[in-house]
């Protein structure tokens, strides 16, 4: 994603660092067949992250 694609108040470290959460929460559900609860993670990530 490139800075001019990126929304107002939202500069590229804040991305990355966003996208590293969002995998690194991803993988530790990775095993999981059915993994519970991983949408509510991303979300409170990119809350968090925004705020």
């Amino acid at each position: 994603m490139s800075g001019q694609d990126l929304p107002d108040g939202v500069d590229e470290e804040t991305v990355t660092r966003m996208m590293r959460r969002v995998l690194e929460a991803e993988k530790d559900k990775l095993h999981m067949g059915n993994p519970i609860g991983i949408n509510d993670d991303i979300e409170s990530i990119i809350e968090d992250e925004i705020k």
